[in-house]
């Protein structure tokens, strides 16, 4: 809340909900303080730090509390991933936000493509350095190894490092990615579910990735239960 915490949790219209489980209320500051813009702005951190995702509908270009709390995530905090929905009477927020690093909302049609969505940017935001900034787009077909990703041109002169070998794909950095965080964490024997705990993605994800991983030789099986550890070859290579 940007308003006084006290005044909204003893309003009529909130009460029953509050009752009943179904409504919670909170903010970061003391319950009785009223509002203020600083309070305001601040408070996107606990949006942002409470959802599994961000999706921008519209925003002002360089200013007001919806560019400054998709900048910080984009660029600083990166709780969850952040997607923006582009339209043709977007303005230049949107774009702006899209170049430094928002990724384009899909406009997935069911359930099932909007939990592919949120699975995929979780898994990408997890794999992700820190100083880099996601910048793929999710509207691409799908893979047997997750969505495969487009890359947006850039106009920037390419770095003579990415000149000397071919750039890989969003979709072969994202698996590469995947590849190292399991090789460095199946020392220890884990389950589906466990490895899509681990990765934050579903476990249909988390099988796939499984698989292939197998199947290059990177991870081997443990039946009884069935579980995933790093392959012995792979183990004197870390």
């Amino acid at each position: 809340m940007s308003d006084s915490l006290e005044r909204g949790a003893l309003a009529k219209d909130n009460r029953e909900p509050l009752m009943d489980h179904k409504l919670v209320l909170i903010s970061p500051y003391d319950a009785a303080a009223g509002f203020n813009v600083g309070h305001a702005m601040q408070r996107n951190k606990v949006i942002y730090a409470l959802a599994d995702a961000a999706l921008v509908v519209t925003s002002d270009f360089e200013k007001g509390g919806t560019w400054a709390g998709a900048i910080e995530q984009l660029e600083k905090l990166r709780f969850v991933p952040v997607f923006a929905r582009n339209s043709a009477n977007a303005g230049k927020g949107i774009p702006a936000l899209l170049q430094h690093g928002a990724m384009p909302w899909p406009n997935p049609r069911s359930a099932d493509e909007l939990a592919q969505v949120f699975s995929q940017a979780a898994a990408a935001l997890l794999a992700a350095p820190k100083q880099e900034t996601l910048s793929f787009d999710l509207r691409e077909k799908a893979s047997p190894y997750g969505i495969q990703h487009v890359e947006t041109p850039s106009t920037a002169p390419p770095a003579e490092a990415d000149l000397a070998q071919p750039r890989l794909t969003p979709a072969e950095a994202l698996y590469g990615s995947v590849r190292e965080i399991l090789k460095r964490e199946l020392a220890e024997p884990k389950n589906e579910v466990q490895v899509a705990e681990l990765l934050s993605v579903s476990k249909a994800q988390a099988k796939t990735w499984l698989t292939r991983l197998v199947a290059d030789g990177v991870l081997e099986k443990v039946a009884n239960p069935l579980r995933y550890h790093t392959a012995k070859s792979t183990e004197r290579l870390l």
